[in-house]
């Protein structure tokens, strides 16, 4: 008996849990299921050449994250030389990177009113030849 209680105790008390980390906003948004409804509407587009340099991969919502890959269109020794001849470091990419997370969270952006709403925004940065680069992680549009 006091084993059926506890079981019954702990299925109740992780699927509230489940429920609070899906609705992590005062309104009561579900931002588990407005990731997965991002993810799936941009899915059908994707790979998306984003410019001559990096494109868009894939794109997966678990929980409250959204991720995104983003393959870079050369190789880390490429990048090194190429901030090297012009008197930068390889952490000045990495700032301008992050930097431009910062438009997801312009007017209008369902992507801004996911991470407003509790949502993670991740983008993994990779290499021409798969090598992982960076991750870049947004959790709130200020």
């Amino acid at each position: 008996m006091y084993k059926m209680i506890y079981l019954f105790a702990l299925v109740v008390s992780t699927s509230s849990f489940a429920q609070t980390e899906c609705t992590p906003n005062s309104i009561g948004c579900d931002v588990c299921n407005y990731g997965k409804k991002l993810a799936s509407e941009m899915a059908p587009s994707l790979p998306m050449q984003l410019n001559k340099n990096m494109s868009l991969e894939s794109i997966m919502a678990f929980k409250t994250t959204v991720q995104l890959i983003a393959q870079l269109h050369f190789d880390k020794k490429y990048l090194v030389e190429l901030y090297a001849e012009n008197g930068l470091k390889l952490s000045d990419f990495e700032k301008a990177m992050t930097k431009s997370l910062d438009s997801m969270c312009a007017k209008g952006n369902p992507v801004g009113a996911f991470i407003n709403l509790g949502g993670k925004l991740r983008y993994v940065y990779r290499f021409s030849d798969g090598e992982q680069f960076l991750t870049v992680e947004k959790t709130s549009c200020e």
